[in-house]
């Protein structure tokens, strides 16, 4: 059931209906009554049984893998009833499932056959978007693709993680500009033999047209696998049902598309957003005996959207985040039962009940593994997920609370208990060693911010250039006051290799080579944000389930306004060009975004 405040919703729905009416008559198609917002029928459309994704393995060291960047069709592709045409991997509302090992190279095809019209020439079809818009009233390019492994420690750097590079939607053999690739493009990516194992996705990273590929279906979960010699046994046996949640929310319009940027404004979304997909399903069932132990892997693909999920008279315990181990088992206790006798429905009762429990929080573009033990007592309970537009600064105003997002149907002979990891188990499963700040060698700053343009301080798009008819530019996103231009890139200091090292070594209680810390702020009053770098992954802290202060490294971090967090990375292994930027994927097309080069260094580096 959604929540929605009598003003906010009015509001929504005019916004949201009104450009849907104007998107469908400038396409000359009629609105689907199938398509216009209405909460979800779950009793039509829910509780089918769980469809894990499409799964490609590795063979000798190599995956090979071939994504058709299609639309889906109509007949074929429906959402609660909506036959949808949506940019996609494989004409699929998720993309396959990748299974590496540490050590593997990946080989991909990625061949845009969205197709274009109106431009003679492939490099026409992809204004550079790598420059402030490209000069564009609003981000574009939304048939323009790449690929990012996110979360993944690779290079970013010729055919590997290289999002710097745009894939046009037609044939190309012979690009003539650095910023435009051949299509198919083949992507090369070898994986460390000591990558962590763990949880990963894919999915568009082109400037300006993220949102609106990622919002319609383009990613799937990356799955870098377990040792089993180093592996606990408990969790080797429940990584054997082990069941991916890539959480979508795809904000199609009333027929059945994401035309373009405008569809991701947050007024619009909250109309549209209906209930969280679970790879491209409505509240699927699973199948779960007395007992029986489970990892499960959360992805928060939403370009906008927190869940923070609980299972109905079940304990979730988290062992891992970002893709990396916790050192310890967190063990988010779920009180269900109170809710029968505390709370009357209204926001206040609701919102008190809330506080007595302990939920997993995703962001969007964050990961969670968790291991689940199904209850002795056979029955059916929810999997349920208050969500949130994540740049709200008060959730209230556009949240859905109990969504279900998942039922699990307990039944069938008990199983033996194969039990949970202790913690001096998870400890050794830790990926990484902490850095102490004696070890910081520089200091750098990533504030996010906003300008507004001429026309207005509304909090949203000032200026609508399709329902306006006039030219106008939308609010500056900006990382440290600058919009995204990848001629200025950030320089960051490459740690030294093993064998540099050894020759050199380093101070483990002094300034450490390409070690820093970073203090990640907002200076936007009317947004939260949500920072994200590639490559290299960082350490922060969080209060785990116990109340006390734990460690731990992650890749997106939740930034509040007024509220500065420190954190400490090193940037190790790979040198090249990537980014750094808002993972609330409107807020990054719009400018959110830097560049950061990583380099070996002699002389001292300022950061900015």
């Amino acid at each position: 059931m959604f929540y929605f405040t009598t003003r906010t919703t009015l509001l929504a729905l005019v916004a949201g209906l009104s450009s849907m009416s104007a998107l469908a008559d400038s396409n000359g198609i009629a609105p689907d009554p199938a398509c216009v917002y209405q909460e979800t029928d779950l009793k039509t459309y829910g509780g089918q049984a769980y469809a894990a994704p499409e799964e490609i393995r590795s063979v000798n060291g190599q995956l090979t893998a071939k994504l058709d960047v299609v639309f889906t069709k109509p007949a074929e592709t429906k959402i609660a009833g909506c036959g949808v045409t949506l940019r996609s991997y494989n004409g699929k509302l998720i993309g396959p499932t990748l299974r590496v090992k540490p050590g593997d190279t990946l080989n991909i095809t990625l061949n845009n056959a969205l197709g274009q019209t109106g431009a003679a020439k492939p490099e026409e079809l992809c204004n550079n978007p790598h420059d402030a818009f490209g000069g564009s009233p609003l981000p574009e390019n939304f048939n323009c693709t790449n690929l990012h492994t996110h979360g993944m420690h690779v290079s970013p750097s010729g055919n590997a993680d290289n999002i710097l590079v745009m894939v046009p939607p037609v044939p190309y053999k012979n690009p003539k500009n650095s910023s435009l690739s051949a299509n198919p493009r083949q992507i090369t990516i070898n994986i460390p033999k000591n990558h962590s194992p763990g949880t990963y996705w894919y999915h568009p990273h082109v400037h300006g047209s993220t949102g609106v590929q990622v919002g319609s279906g383009m990613e799937g979960a990356i799955i870098v696998e377990d040792d089993p010699a180093k592996t606990p046994d408990s969790i080797i046996k429940a990584n054997a049902n082990e069941k991916i949640f890539m959480l979508q929310t795809i904000p199609y319009d009333d027929t059945g598309k994401v035309n373009d940027f405008l569809a991701l404004g947050d007024d619009r979304a909250f109309v549209r957003n209906r209930y969280l997909l679970v790879n491209g399903q409505i509240a699927p069932t699973i199948k779960m005996r007395p007992g029986e132990v489970q990892r499960w892997r959360f992805i928060d693909s939403s370009f906008n959207r927190t869940a923070q999920l609980t299972l109905e008279k079940h304990d979730l315990h988290e062992i891992a985040v970002d893709g990396n181990y916790l050192s310890q088992v967190d063990t988010w206790m779920n009180n269900w039962e109170q809710k029968d006798y505390c709370c009357t429905g209204k926001w206040d009762q609701e919102k008190t009940f809330k506080l007595k429990r302990q939920a997993v929080e995703l962001i969007p573009g964050s990961r969670s593994d968790v291991l689940v033990q199904a209850s002795k007592t056979p029955g059916r309970y929810k999997l349920a997920a208050d969500t949130y537009i994540t740049g709200r600064l008060d959730p209230s105003t556009a949240s859905f609370t109990d969504n279900v997002v998942a039922w699990i149907e307990v039944e069938g002979e008990p199983v033996a208990d194969t039990g949970l990891p202790s913690n001096e188990e998870m400890a050794k499963l830790y990926p990484y060693t902490d850095i102490n700040n004696s070890n910081v060698k520089y200091n750098q700053i990533a504030t996010f911010n906003r300008d507004q343009p001429l026309g207005g301080n509304d909090g949203g798009i000032a200026c609508d250039p399709v329902r306006d008819k006039t030219p106008c530019y939308p609010i500056g996103f900006q990382v440290n006051g600058h919009v995204f231009d990848a001629s200025q890139p950030r320089v960051l200091e490459l740690r030294p290799n093993a064998e540099e090292l050894a020759k050199a070594p380093e101070d483990s209680n002094g300034p450490q080579t390409g070690t820093d810390s970073w203090i990640i702020s907002s200076a936007d009053p009317t947004r939260n944000h949500v920072f994200h770098i590639h490559t290299n992954d960082f350490q922060t802290t969080r209060t785990d389930p116990l109340g006390n202060t734990e460690t731990l490294w992650r890749d997106s971090l939740l930034v509040k306004y007024g509220q500065p967090q420190t954190i400490l990375t090193r940037y190790e292994d790979f040198d090249g060009t990537t980014v750094l930027h808002c993972h609330l994927l409107s807020h990054e097309d719009m400018g959110m975004m830097q560049v950061i080069k990583f380099e070996k260094r002699n002389a001292a580096m300022v950061g900015h």
